[in-house]
């Protein structure tokens, strides 16, 4: 993304009036039972595409620990094509009505031991478990706000 972050939001806002009762006009992205999804201009946010699930997938660290499903990103990557869809629909309907499912809000903390022998306090390292799908979305998230980092942070 070669535009700042800081120019991105001054531009969306001042082409657009949003108030309550205002209309807008924007393009239609999804459409599912109960809600449309419309992208009306904000160009640094929006729903995320199944091009952006699969590109976070492809650059998540392999081998690293499952959370609690046991389900791993070896797993995620060999069914994506079949998953994918449905897992980006979960995602933006998370985001949608603000708030997470029970399983993206869980971690399991254990104690790794640094030595071979009974550990001290000292000679242990905690690691929280996400769960992978979990994972994924904030990883989403974390390639979005890469490219802006530098406009943000002071």
């Amino acid at each position: 993304m070669s535009e700042s972050f800081a120019a991105l939001l001054d531009e969306s806002l001042s082409t657009l009036e949003m108030q309550p009762g205002s209309i807008v006009t924007g393009v239609v992205l999804d459409v599912d039972k109960d809600w449309v999804t419309v992208h009306v201009g904000l160009k640094s946010e929006g729903v995320i595409s199944l091009d952006e699930f699969k590109i976070a997938l492809k650059s998540c660290a392999k081998n690293s620990s499952p959370g609690l499903d046991g389900l791993s990103y070896e797993f995620y990557i060999k069914v994506q094509d079949l998953v994918g869809p449905k897992m980006v629909q979960v995602f933006n309907n998370q985001l949608r009505n603000k708030k997470l499912l029970p399983s993206f809000r869980e971690g399991v903390t254990r104690l790794l031991s640094k030595v071979e022998d009974v550990p001290t306090v000292k000679e242990v390292r905690p690691i929280t478990l996400l769960s992978t799908d979990y994972k994924i979305m904030t990883k989403v998230f974390s390639n979005r706000l890469t490219p802006v980092l530098d406009e943000v942070l002071l």
